[in-house]
């Protein structure tokens, strides 16, 4: 007891004075697993601070809103696969489509990746806020970025197409788990629907 006052514990929490990069990163592989395990619209900020044992005011400083967080992640994980270099090594082979969906899938496999882009996903028939931030993403991350790196004036529709495609495939397999597509490997799922995918990106507009 201090001057009339009982002296307590201080919270286990980290402030600002822990390092910037380190505090980040315990940010991300916490909002990481929150993100899997509750799924994007139960996923609150104060569970992704409790988990990285930080102050809610730290997240918003160093990542804004959970939108944002999430975002953040996403293209943390998107940069490590570079994969973007993968799409755009792909159309400039022309082995495009099988390359894509081997690449789509091994990620969504991936335990870095895939279980935050599935909670996403689970939630986007119901969620408006889950659809407008998947629509975001795939705009800003894939298709500008592809476009911005292509003379092809009709990847801007091309792409969609190619998108469709691969959310039906990703949703049958990992969500819906339909027998059939579920069994087959990432292999021969890159085969099959490969040439659908070459097809989509052969029209000329």
């Amino acid at each position: 007891m201090i001057g009339g006052l009982v002296a307590t514990k201080p919270a286990n929490r980290r402030g600002p004075r822990a390092d910037r990069q380190t505090l980040k990163a315990d940010i991300l592989v916490a909002a990481r697993k929150v993100f899997a395990e509750s799924g994007y619209q139960a996923a609150t900020i104060k569970a992704i601070a409790t988990e990285a044992e930080v102050d809610t005011k730290l997240i918003h400083y160093y990542f804004g809103s959970k939108a944002e967080l999430f975002n953040y992640c996403i293209d943390e994980i998107f940069q490590s696969m570079g994969f973007i270099d993968y799409l755009k090594d792909a159309l400039e082979t022309g082995n495009t489509g099988e390359i894509y969906v081997r690449v789509i899938l091994e990620s969504i496999e991936n335990n870095y990746f895939g279980p935050a882009l599935l909670s996403l996903l689970r939630s986007i028939g119901t969620h408006e806020e889950s659809r407008q931030l998947f629509n975001d993403f795939i705009v800003r991350n894939i298709v500008q970025k592809v476009i911005q790196q292509s003379p092809d004036p009709g990847l801007a529709i091309k792409l969609p197409l190619v998108g469709s495609q691969m959310l039906g495939l990703v949703i049958a397999r990992y969500i819906l788990e339909v027998p059939t597509i579920k069994m087959l490997s990432v292999d021969q799922l890159a085969q099959l629907v490969g040439p659908t995918i070459d097809r989509y990106l052969s029209l000329e507009f």
